[in-house]
């Protein structure tokens, strides 16, 4: 199973590449809510259009698993995640992600995020 370390590495990646917001469209149609959820927040940042499409397919009811920072065990819907991601909160970490500063980079991580070991 994938670490969130791991995880929060492949978005990293992902990012840095030309044609990030293509990618993760392509996540969005393959996987589950929790990398749906990546996808988005990347997309809200990188492709405004893109993000609207396909936040606009996603069940916004379900239930998912929280982690924010070290504290796992929460619960939100898919909505109200989607209400943290529009209202710019993550945009910070999309925009200068790859700057290993502490300075510059905050420890917070979208919420909606998959607990280390789950899937």
């Amino acid at each position: 199973m994938p670490t969130a370390r791991k995880t929060d590495g492949a978005f990293e990646a992902l990012l840095a590449t030309p044609n990030a917001a293509e990618q993760f469209s392509d996540i969005f149609s393959l996987t589950n809510v929790y990398s749906k959820l990546y996808a988005l927040c990347a997309l809200h940042s990188l492709e405004q259009d893109r993000y609207q499409k396909l936040s606009d397919r996603i069940d916004k009811d379900e239930t998912v698993r929280i982690s924010n920072g070290c504290l796992v065990g929460g619960e939100s819907t898919v909505g109200e995640i989607l209400k943290e991601i529009e209202s710019g909160r993550y945009d910070y970490v999309i925009k200068h992600i790859g700057k290993k500063s502490a300075e510059q980079t905050p420890e917070r991580y979208p919420v909606g995020l998959p607990p280390s070991g789950s899937r």
